[in-house]
C-alpha cells in the first residue's frame, strides 16, 4: 500500500486555532468532516486547502481505508478529530487534527 502525505502546522495559534463549526456543531470533528467533504466534491485530495484547523493538520491518502496514514505533529498535542472518506476516483482520504 503506497500512501502519500501531506501535513501543515498552523505556527500562530490565537483566533486562528479557533473551532470551526461542521455539520456537527462546533468541534474539529463538525470542521474536519465538512473540510474533508469539500475536498472530495472539488476532487482536491492531494493538497491542504483553506485555513489548517487546530494547531496540526494531517492530511494523507490511499488505496485501502485501513490505517491511512498521515503527517503527526512533532510535539504533545491533543487528537481532537480524525475523519475518513472515500474520494470519486476511488482513493481513501483522511484528515486528523491536533491541539
Amino acid at each position: 500500500m503506497k500512501a502519500v502525505l501531506f501535513c501543515v502546522l498552523s505556527l500562530v495559534c490565537g483566533s486562528l486555532c479557533a473551532q470551526q463549526c461542521g455539520p456537527n456543531g462546533c468541534t474539529d470533528q463538525g470542521a474536519a468532516t465538512r473540510k474533508l467533504e469539500e475536498m472530495v466534491n472539488r476532487n482536491v485530495i492531494n493538497r491542504h486547502i483553506g485555513t489548517p484547523l487546530g494547531g496540526f493538520e494531517g492530511i494523507g491518502y490511499s488505496t485501502s481505508s485501513n490505517n491511512i496514514p498521515t503527517c503527526t505533529p512533532r510535539r504533545p498535542m491533543t487528537l481532537t478529530a480524525d475523519v475518513v472518506r472515500r474520494a470519486k476516483n476511488g482513493l481513501w482520504v483522511r484528515i486528523r487534527v491536533w491541539r
